[in-house]
């Protein structure tokens, strides 16, 4: 199951909005502890991490290819996919 969250997921839990906020909790709760278990140091790219690995990305675009090594897809800096594209 291919997977996008709106960053209204986020904010319905941050401000406690109401109907949503408990099945936007459980759903960010279900990414983030996919997250935690790849045991990286950079939570935050962690959770970059498993979203495009959910989406099955062809590229894992970055400025900061190193701190996305133990990526199983391929990771590319901007220029790269620009040459690619040729633009």
């Amino acid at each position: 199951m291919k997977l996008f969250l709106d960053t209204n997921i986020l904010l319905d839990v941050l401000a406690q909005r109401e109907p949503w906020v408990q099945d936007s909790a459980t759903l960010l709760a279900l990414v983030i502890q996919k997250g935690l278990s790849l045991g990286w140091h950079n939570f935050e790219d962690a959770v970059q991490a498993v979203c495009a690995l959910e989406i099955e990305a062809d590229y894992f675009v970055t400025r900061n290819p190193q701190d996305f090594s133990a990526l199983s897809i391929p990771v590319v800096i901007p220029s790269d996919v620009l040459q690619y594209l040729k633009l």
